[in-house]
């Protein structure tokens, strides 16, 4: 054995590889993000190199100081220019949700693929293996039973790997889609909501500017409670409308940071009326109760469509427990109805059983796996016609069906 082949094992050199890739990725965030010059960077290189040389303490001087208020000006603006790339560049939220977890996952694979598997010894590596004498075939009474394969013993633990680093990969997305979507709701309910208080406002004889700041003002705790996540996003536009903001202005603004394409319509038909004048008030009551009735509307088909949920995830069970009993009561059987020399064995009907060469447990994992992800898709497109909000189903049934797979058949 070659003592390179020992300094260069598997495990090693993904521990060196991911180390190298961390560095790499360190000094990006280091010179790209916070924009650290290599000007500093080489005056402190050098530093320390010569302090080293020399013998001195490398540890850099600590100079306790107050913050400057024009340094703390510059970082202030410094974050400010941050956020703004951020803004300008598109970078949300949904890219840390599905990037991170996605890193994570691979790093998974890559540790069970060089931990958990096993794979070939260092001895045996180069060497050609010799050929073995096939086992002559004896023959097996009756009574033994022929104890059916496990996925342990002839399949990898790859295919658990991947599940699990695949759950890793989808279940934060899935509830992020998920927390987003009952959250624009809830802004959706509470902004009908406004638009009743408003309106009364209006109708008693304010302008709509002065309107949303008497409700930001003077609203009873009642009122917000009602509209609890919407209270901040009120008290914003009404400071807005103080600084001088249009009322037309301010509620795009806060139709764009609501993220909702209903309100964003009927926050485009309040702007109309209140350009056009005369009965502004009547128009945003009735807006409030057009969105009062499309929330009827919604939780109708809402109720209609959980009956293709529910039999979805039956569907699901009863495929799981059809293959659990497959495997722990018919597969069993079968497997000791065939002879274990290969001549096929005779039953009671006259039908001829060959012997099974099959590895079932690992056949029923992955129609459980793949009928799961599959049916939460389908479920999250038939309810509420989007693929991503099928990702949370998804990620139940694979779950379920993969515990039970741990229990009953691997």
């Amino acid at each position: 054995m070659d003592v390179l082949d020992v300094l260069w094992a598997p495990p090693i050199r993904w521990t060196v590889s991911l180390a190298v890739h961390a560095i790499i990725l360190f000094l990006i965030y280091r010179f790209a993000v916070r924009g650290i010059k290599w000007s500093r960077l080489s005056k402190n290189l050098k530093a320390r190199f010569f302090s080293r040389k020399k013998g001195r303490s490398v540890e850099p001087k600590k100079k306790e100081r107050a913050v400057e208020p024009k340094e703390k000006a510059k970082k202030l603006a410094l974050a400010e220019f941050i956020r703004k790339a951020g803004i300008r560049s598109g970078l949300r939220m949904e890219y840390f949700v599905v990037l991170i977890p996605i890193v994570i996952a691979i790093m998974v694979v890559i540790f069970g693929a060089v931990f958990f598997v096993p794979g070939e010894s260092s001895d045996a590596r180069g060497q050609t293996p010799l050929p073995t004498p096939l086992p002559s075939p004896s023959p097996t009474s009756e009574s033994e039973e022929i104890e059916p394969r496990s996925m342990d013993e002839n399949a990898t633990p790859m295919d658990k790997i991947i599940v699990i680093a695949a759950l890793i990969a989808l279940a934060p997305y899935g509830f992020y889609v998920y927390v987003q979507k009952r959250r624009r709701i809830r802004y959706e309910r509470e902004f009908a909501r406004f638009l009743f208080e408003l309106s009364e406002l209006l109708r008693g004889g304010l302008d709509p500017v002065a309107g949303v700041i008497e409700l930001a003002s003077s609203a009873t705790p009642e009122v917000y409670r009602r509209m609890e996540s919407l209270a901040a996003h009120i008290d914003l536009l009404a400071k807005q409308l103080k600084w001088g903001m249009t009322f037309e202005e301010g509620m795009f603004e806060l139709a764009k940071r609501l993220k909702s394409e209903l309100i964003e319509k009927y926050t485009y038909l309040v702007v109309q009326a209140s350009r056009i004048g005369g009965g502004i008030g009547d128009v945003i009551m009735q807006c409030s109760a057009d969105m009062e009735k499309t929330f009827a509307l919604e939780r109708e088909k809402d109720a209609e469509l959980r009956e293709y949920i529910l039999i979805i995830y039956i569907a699901q069970f009863i495929l799981v427990a059809m293959l659990v009993m497959l495997q722990q009561m018919v597969i069993p059987a079968l497997q000791s109805m065939s002879v274990a020399s290969g001549a096929e064995a005779v039953t009671s009907f006259g039908f001829a059983i060959a012997p099974l060469n099959i590895d079932f447990p690992r056949a029923f994992f992955h129609i459980m796996m793949i009928n799961g992800f599959a049916s939460g898709i389908i479920g999250g497109i038939m309810s509420e016609g989007d693929a991503r909000q099928g990702i949370k189903h998804s990620v139940i049934l694979v779950t379920v069906s993969f515990v039970v797979c741990l229990v009953f058949l691997i």
